[in-house]
């Protein structure tokens, strides 16, 4: 039931920012993909810290590096809307009156 006065109505609420974990999030790192890097290459320099350290970081770098691009890109370029799916087909009045009229002469066949 709304109010009698308009001064005793309630403000329609402002609609509220989504939290900062929610929507599109920024760029992350694959630890897995990252983690089977560092040991291929531990096992290849024989269990060399730095060459893994060095590489892994610079992998890492690289693959935030193209995210942030990525992630840029599609702000910049909106993506162009889709058509709608067509929906199913009916068969035209006269083929369907032409199969009624065969289903018909075959259920008639059978009496």
């Amino acid at each position: 039931m709304a109010p009698a006065c308009p001064a005793h109505a309630r403000p329609t609420p402002r609609r509220a920012r989504p939290p900062a974990g929610a929507g599109e999030a920024g760029p992350t790192i694959d630890y897995q993909f990252l983690g089977m890097v560092a040991v291929a290459l531990a096992v290849v320099t024989r269990g060399s810290l730095l060459p893994v350290l060095a590489v892994t970081g610079v992998i890492a770098v690289v693959t935030l590096a193209y995210e942030a691009g990525a992630g840029w890109h599609r702000r910049r370029h909106a993506r162009p809307a889709r058509r709608p799916a067509p929906g199913p087909t009916t068969p035209p009045d006269a083929d369907l009156n032409r199969w009624m009229a065969a289903v018909e002469r075959l259920l008639r066949s059978a009496d």
